[in-house]
């Protein structure tokens, strides 16, 4: 194994500290604020950055059915978070469509 660090290698770590300095912040700001706004705004953008950093490494091996698995409700949790169960629905039922082939 090298100890040289790739490209790659330094845009993942870059992407977790992010990820993990804005779940921080918002986790902070949940607790210091006392009106809702910023923090969960951060809370929320912190935590969809964690899943991408989570999948950065198998990012090629993702099929498409897992991608809109997963985007459908990220994408409604980013937008609109009160209709996130809404969104979690709409992606099991892409993932149950997509699950059978023709």
């Amino acid at each position: 194994m090298s100890s040289e660090t790739t490209a790659g290698d330094l845009e993942r770590r870059i992407l977790g500290v992010l990820s993990l300095g804005l779940v921080v912040a918002g986790g902070v700001g949940m607790v210091t604020q006392s009106e809702p706004g910023w923090p969960g705004i951060v809370l929320r953008a912190g935590i969809i950055l964690g899943a991408i950093w989570l999948v950065l490494p198998n990012l090629r091996r993702v099929n498409r059915r897992t991608w809109a698995t997963i985007g459908i409700p990220a994408l409604v949790l980013l937008l609109r978070p009160q209709l996130i169960l809404w969104g979690a629905a709409v992606g099991f039922v892409v993932w149950l469509l997509t699950r059978w082939k023709r």
